[in-house]
């Protein structure tokens, strides 16, 4: 494999957009679960880089996240370990307010039945409320 063929496209276009030194956050996934060696070693590299480990583990993924600087990705995409990489973009919750704002705050996870559940809702607030019409249910 060669250097940049883990590295996912826009990483590389970030890499070589920012000044050679600047911090890029960045997930590495491998293709299993890492060791305690591995950790260790990880940090080792990613340190002797310039850069940090931020998280050493996650529950959706095989890998960790890191702070690298810009002119280190190729580097680190030569470890054995670095299956694939990617930026580590913020994110932002878009939904996180639907459920209080339509009062299923208790309501729990999502379910078919969820959807049954809002529009009884609905409905139940369009009978109480002189001002709805009928085909706003």
């Amino acid at each position: 494999m060669s250097a940049m063929e883990n590295v996912a496209d826009d990483l590389e276009a970030i890499s070589a957009t920012v000044a050679p030194n600047s911090m890029v956050p960045v997930i590495v996934g491998s293709n299993g679960p890492l060791t305690p060696q591995d950790l260790i070693r990880i940090e080792m590299l990613v340190t002797s880089l310039g850069g940090t480990v931020t998280k050493s583990s996650f529950d959706s993924i095989n890998g960790y996240a890191a702070m690298i600087p810009a002119d280190k990705i190729a580097d680190l995409a030569h470890d054995a370990a670095s299956m694939h990489m990617a930026p580590d973009r913020r994110v932002m919750p878009t939904m996180d307010v639907a459920l209080p704002t339509i009062g299923g705050a208790n309501a729990g996870p999502a379910t078919p039945a969820l959807g049954i559940n809002l529009l009884s809702r609905i409905d139940d607030r369009c009978r109480s409320r002189s001002r709805c019409s009928p085909d706003r249910a």
